[in-house]
């Protein structure tokens, strides 16, 4: 059984196989933030959201910065998040309102 980590925004960060119940035949142990649900396929330049009240999921588009941020972390770079706003501001790439969305 495949379960789906999510961030503290309920965002997909990351799947992994769920370990079998020690106590309990046939039962999974899921983590506190995941689920069993799995997502929709991926959609570019989208981020995948859970809801747990319907227990659906749903995608957003990701903000400029988030995209600068993932292709950042996809080429192993360490990253802070403040210092590439301010850079990213102080170069006209995005505007402070940008960062509201």
């Amino acid at each position: 059984m495949r379960i789906y980590h999510l961030n503290s925004k309920n965002e997909l960060i990351g799947v992994s196989k769920a370990r079998k119940s020690p106590l309990e035949k046939d039962v999974y142990l899921i983590p506190q933030n995941a689920t069993d649900t799995p997502p929709p396929p991926k959609e570019k330049g989208k981020k995948r959201i859970f809801n747990r009240e319907t227990n659906s999921w749903k995608q957003e588009k990701m903000t400029k910065v988030e995209r600068i941020e993932r292709k950042l972390k996809k080429k192993g770079m360490k990253l802070n998040i403040s210092h590439l706003v301010n850079v990213l501001i102080r170069k006209k790439i995005i505007t402070q309102e940008d960062m509201e969305v």
